[in-house]
């Protein structure tokens, strides 16, 4: 084999190398797309202990139904407002960790996506004790 064509063999074997880390790419791209739209049609209900509110939020925070049960109508304006807005809050909790848990089973816990994610999360957690009527 001449030099010639030891250096082509060379480039070759680049462009081979190049052609599969672009394959590779692409195939964790339209995985990351397809973890995206799995995750906007995430969604987490929660419902108060006795049943007064039910809430169903997305990840990003959203709420999309607020549902009051009979039992509400035994609570008092103050009591029924704190335990609707516990029930809000929890509800927002739960889906974005079920966002966070999806992306770990996708990309791995320890993918730098997957911290930040978490960290984000982390910062809208409710510190316990935060409600006044303790419910």
């Amino acid at each position: 084999m001449s030099t010639t064509d030891d250096a082509l063999a060379g480039v070759e074997a680049a462009r081979a190398r190049v052609a599969a880390q672009i394959s590779q790419a692409e195939a964790r791209r339209a995985g990351i797309h397809a973890l995206a739209d799995e995750i906007r049609t995430l969604s987490a209900t929660v419902s108060s202990t006795r049943g007064e509110v039910q809430v169903t939020a997305l990840p990003g925070g959203r709420i999309t139904a607020v549902v009051f049960g009979s039992a509400a109508e035994s609570l008092d304006a103050a009591s029924l407002s704190t335990l609707a807005t516990r029930t809000v809050v929890e509800a927002q909790q739960r889906a974005a960790n079920l966002a966070v848990e999806r992306a770990a089973e996708a990309l791995g816990p320890d993918a730098p996506f997957v911290a930040r994610l978490r960290s984000e999360v982390a910062v809208y957690q409710a510190p316990a004790g935060e409600f006044r009527d303790g419910r």
